[in-house]
């Protein structure tokens, strides 16, 4: 088979409170981020090759692409397994052999939404010997079903993504990695499993990527994707001294944020020395209020912190907490629910990310729930959505009813611009990072479709009179927080709309798991 035209494709992302979908206007962009797969891929590509990109969230795929195509790289996680079934299904219509790599088929190579692919990559694309083996036996004809890379390879290998091939007018931020893995095995994640211990790259070769994104005049966010860019202190210190030189000897042109962990807030001179180069925020799992729950799961960094003074002390140190919560754990029942709401209030953290607890793919708790036949047929397990795990101490119904009235409460106008003037009140100020043309269309835009025609248009008045009458110089802080509340408030909206469906839904998943339900009660 001659081949001359690769097609790479990130599949689109489904609308979720992590997609930001509702910002998208007001800022003038398609994507929350830009794709750090389709980049390195792309860099990765054997010379003499022609490759196009499709990031299904800002471009559609047409069928010219696919006739474009010798083969096609299609990449994704969990959430994108039903469009990645039917992007396979489409491409092979067309005689197009599709290779499947990524977080979905590292942790699953064996699903059945993967099986009509020509061929799955397990592993790292940056064990190169192993990607470009694919390359040759496609020329060959002696594609094999399944390409196995080596375990975890040094992220020294990883080159420096294409950035000048990005539209940046089309994202929020540009997605760049420091590091991979993390040092705790919590039950409900594959990433410790898949990724190993914390891997960092070179702070030069890091450095080098950050270069290479000036040159292509991008200025603006930066979201550090690492699974736990902290689970290293070591790593994490010698690297955020490196990015604040960088950013000293180019005037700060990059503002950054990532996910780390609660240790954090035990370490001030790394939380201050990130503030200094440059970090804004950092996402956090928090999961649970419950220190049985946190233990259970394997959460133990989290167990006996005060989590609402570990956020205060963050927000002094200049970094924004985010936090990540679920419910629908074990000892969950339904007194739980008002816990959890108490804690989003005490932390006040305004991103409160709470989803129902689901056992994904290639993780300990699902190996845990197979074997207490607990877990449920027909529910894909979606934790804005139903879980598929069948809960200890409420019924199925009880525990979405619960989630999504949480939900509404957390998101209710009053809540939200609350926390978030408590947030910004604490939150010390490091850098003032300039404003472009994108912030200035989503303030006026806030102020016209907010703050005129929004249902909680008193609520969003109250809340931008009392943080400038506190500082006018949080301006923008303000106005980021109450333009992301479209979002919220819109995708909250839409989930209270669909719970009788999802309540009917949950009656036919009921009935079609009964039998082994039985089973379980007795």
């Amino acid at each position: 088979m001659h081949v001359n035209n690769i097609l790479i494709v990130n599949p689109k992302t489904p609308t979720t409170y992590w997609s930001f979908d509702g910002v998208f206007s007001y800022l003038g962009i398609k994507s929350a981020h830009s794709s750090l797969a389709l980049l390195t891929l792309a860099a990765l590509i054997p010379k003499g090759y022609f490759f196009r990109l499709i990031d299904m969230n800002t471009d559609d795929l047409t069928d010219h692409d696919i006739q474009w195509a010798d083969a096609v790289l299609l990449t994704g996680w969990d959430i994108h397994r039903e469009a990645m079934r039917n992007l396979i299904w489409r491409c092979n219509g067309y005689g197009k052999p599709v290779i499947v790599g990524g977080p979905f088929a590292s942790t699953t190579p064996d699903a059945q939404e993967l099986s009509s692919a020509a061929a799955v990559f397990v592993g790292e694309a940056i064990d190169r010997a192993a990607f470009e083996s694919i390359f040759f036996d496609l020329e060959s004809g002696g594609l094999k079903k399944r390409y196995q890379a080596a375990a975890r390879p040094p992220l020294t290998a990883s080159p420096i993504p294409l950035f000048e091939l990005l539209n940046f007018k089309k994202f929020a931020d540009v997605t760049m990695q420091v590091s991979c893995g993390c040092p705790f095995r919590c039950e409900f994640c594959a990433e410790w499993k898949i990724a190993g211990a914390p891997r960092y790259k070179d702070e030069g070769q890091f450095l080098a990527e950050l270069d290479a994104l000036y040159r292509t005049k991008y200025r603006g966010s930066v979201f550090i994707v690492d699974d736990n860019f902290i689970g290293n202190d070591r790593g994490a210190l010698g690297m955020s001294k490196a990015i604040r030189d960088w950013q000293i000897r180019h005037g700060y042109p990059f503002s950054f944020y990532g996910q780390g962990d609660l240790r954090l807030s035990d370490n001030e001179q790394l939380a201050r020395l990130m503030a200094s180069a440059g970090f804004r925020a950092m996402f956090i799992g928090i999961e649970s209020p419950s220190n049985a729950t946190l233990k259970q799961m394997g959460k133990k960094q989290n167990v006996g912190i005060d989590v609402p003074a570990a956020f205060s002390r963050l927000r002094s140190w200049g970094i924004e907490p985010q936090c990540g919560l679920m419910v629908g754990n074990d000892d969950d029942d339904q007194a739980s629910f008002a816990a959890m709401e108490e804690l989003v209030r005490a932390a006040s953290a305004p991103r409160s990310m709470l989803g129902i607890c689901v056992a994904m793919e290639g993780t300990d708790l699902r190996r845990r729930i197979e074997r207490e036949g607990r877990l449920l047929n027909g529910a894909v397990g979606d934790q804005f959505d139903c879980t598929n795990i069948l809960p200890k101490h409420m019924s199925l119904s009880e525990l979405v009813i619960g989630h999504r009235t949480l939900l509404e409460k957390i998101y209710s106008p009053g809540e939200y611009f609350a926390r978030s003037l408590r947030s910004i009140k604490e939150l010390r100020s490091v850098h003032n990072f300039p404003v472009g043309w994108r912030e200035v269309r989503a303030a006026i835009l806030s102020l016209l479709q907010q703050g005129v025609f929004a249902p909680y248009r008193g609520e969003y008045w109250k809340f931008l009179f009392k943080v400038l009458l506190d500082d006018p110089r949080k301006i923008g802080q303000m106005f980021a927080a109450a333009v992301v509340y479209a979002h919220f408030d819109g995708y909250t909206r839409e989930l209270q709309s669909g719970l009788p469906a999802l309540l009917a839904r949950i009656k036919k998943i009921e009935i079609k798991n009964k039998p082994h339900l039985a089973v379980i009660d007795e």
